[in-house]
């Protein structure tokens, strides 16, 4: 029986399903900003080897290849009838291989090439999973919170998110040292693990309807022309794919700090309360903004932020020692807090929209899909960034980041409201 919106029944579901995804923020996020690729995976992979391909290859797998899967994957949720099964089940599986790979980390520390096979297969099987819950994320979120608190759900759980892993930094402050190798790893990798089951587990107090699904999984070749004749929809996936190389960059902000200006392995923990404390506030404020304003707004003021990372990190690549050790930890840390308070408006601002875009329910699932495999083209391409910083130097690699988000922002300006499902 559908519930009234309004009615106590229905207002006590809408609160317990906010709980529910704010208590997620609390294991799941904290979770992931432990395994970002743009900081703790770099650091692990430059542990394991110097080649700078490397380092290209792994925000392309953990953003990238594995979505290209995304359109079949929500092809076959739209025909099921809850999705928040499917979040919770993909996020055990993936704690099940981080613990893994903690345990092969202390067992084989010295098999440093069969590390890095292991490390890259399961950052491969993570990537596909995380499309699974992506998909059965953001449509769990529509059909249980209304529109106008996607933006605060969102914040809230990305701000709990944010003190786990500030948590995680001040650890790590703590337990590393430049003499210390892979041992550390072992722990978080462990840590990442559990938050990520107790994240999934999470996900069971979720009060779901069980009523709108597709009778059976909708045609994708005629929903994808459906959505590609839309303005509104091609103008957003041009700005996504413009903000691609600004939101990765902090791979290779932390490699030109570790290559160029010597920072070290107990540096990086400062820069992971960075990375916690960044969405803790960001969130929040995107999240308002979002319910305030609009998502096109979020978007706006999120690409422009975007652009400030790489336009200062192009400065710094061409600076060695005018700047003290102490200097160089605190605007690298300053850099890293800019750049994932933008990538937190980005992801809040274009996943709300996604959703806003869709005409109906039973769709939702597809348009999500198609445009995470549209997006994850772009993010394959970055397998080059690597080769160019090799080629080209930091430099090239930071002013084409920046150039790119700067686009991004001024067609942001032209992005219409997600509710206009005709042709503009």
């Amino acid at each position: 029986m559908k519930r009234e919106h309004g009615s106590p029944r229905h207002d006590r579901s809408v609160r317990r399903n906010f709980l529910a995804f704010t208590l997620n923020g609390l294991f799941f996020p904290g979770a992931g900003r432990i395994l970002e690729a743009g900081l703790l995976l770099t650091w692990f992979v430059t542990q394991l080897s110097e080649a700078t391909w490397l380092i290209g290859l792994i925000v392309p797998i953990q953003y990238g290849l594995a979505l290209l899967a995304q359109p079949w994957i929500g092809q076959y949720l739209s025909g099921t009838r809850r999705r928040a099964p499917w979040y919770a089940g993909q996020a055990l599986v993936r704690a099940g291989l981080w613990c893994g790979l903690g345990v092969a980390t202390g067992l084989a520390d010295e098999q440093r090439g069969l590390l890095l096979w292991l490390f890259f297969t399961i950052v491969l099987l993570d990537a596909v999973l995380a499309g699974v819950g992506n998909i059965a994320f953001s449509d769990t979120l529509a059909r249980v919170i209304p529109e106008k608190l996607r933006g605060r759900t969102r914040g809230w759980r990305g701000a709990s998110g944010a003190v786990t892993s500030a948590l995680v930094g001040v650890v790590m402050t703590r337990l590393t040292s430049p003499d210390r190798d892979l041992s550390i790893f072992v722990w978080l990798f462990a840590g990442a693990g559990i938050l990520y089951g107790l994240g999934g587990l999470t996900f069971v107090a979720i009060n779901e309807p069980a009523e709108t699904h597709a009778p059976e999984p909708l045609a994708l070749q005629p929903v994808f022309r459906e959505m590609w004749r839309r303005d509104a929809f091609r103008r957003f996936v041009w700005i996504q794919v413009l903000t691609v190389p600004a939101i990765h960059v902090l791979p290779f902000l932390t490699l030109l700090g570790k290559q160029r200006h010597s920072i070290e392995l107990d540096a990086l923990g400062l820069m992971i309360i960075a990375d916690g404390v960044a969405p803790l506030s960001a969130n929040l404020l995107w999240g308002r903004l979002a319910d305030r304003r609009s998502n096109q707004w979020v978007i706006r003021c999120a690409t422009l932020t975007a652009v400030v990372t790489p336009s200062l990190a192009a400065v710094l690549s061409g600076r060695n020692a005018a700047l003290s050790h102490a200097g160089v930890v605190m605007i690298f840390t300053a850099l890293v807090f800019v750049a994932r308070a933008a990538q937190v408006g980005i992801d809040l601002g274009t996943k709300n929209y996604i959703l806003d875009l869709a005409p109906d329910a039973e769709r939702r699932p597809l348009y999500i899909g198609v445009n995470d495999t549209l997006i994850a083209i772009p993010t394959i391409a970055l397998i080059s960034s690597g080769a160019v910083v090799d080629a080209l130097g930091f430099a090239t690699l930071f002013v084409g980041t920046a150039a790119a988000g700067a686009f991004a922002c001024a067609l942001s300006t032209r992005l219409t409201s997600a509710n206009a499902h005709e042709n503009e």
